[in-house]
């Protein structure tokens, strides 16, 4: 019953009426602190690093099975590295040790572009 401390709190008095106050106000808590926390993380980034490793994850169900190719990418800032699922043509086109200018959604964990690193030839 989701309404049930609303509920609560509307058609019981004294030490219930209480409890479903307090309830409500733990739960008002803990999402202005996740929104706080999920607004402290930029909405986007952008960063040179070096695809470091290359695998393709299988899903497999009773009939069938997928294939999702993925990277590991290095900030050269972080001790982890960002993990991101690509597109197949991503995939055959960075191979590992191939240095890329990538952005990506930190919120979302996810790879918004993927290009090889220019570097200056002089």
């Amino acid at each position: 019953m989701p309404l049930a401390p609303p509920e609560l709190a509307l058609l019981s008095s004294g030490a219930v009426r209480l409890g479903a106050l307090l309830v409500m106000a733990a739960d008002a808590a803990v999402v202005m602190r996740v929104l706080a926390k999920q607004a402290a993380i930029p909405q986007s980034a952008e960063f040179n690093g070096r695809v470091i490793e290359a695998w393709i994850h299988e899903y497999t169900g009773e009939n069938s099975a997928s294939y999702t190719p993925c990277f590991a990418i290095d900030d050269g800032l972080r001790d982890h590295a960002w993990v991101f699922y690509v597109s197949r043509e991503q995939y055959a086109r960075f191979t590992p040790g191939t240095d890329v200018h990538t952005r990506v959604n930190p919120r979302r964990n996810e790879l918004l572009d993927l290009r090889p690193l220019e570097t200056d030839r002089a």
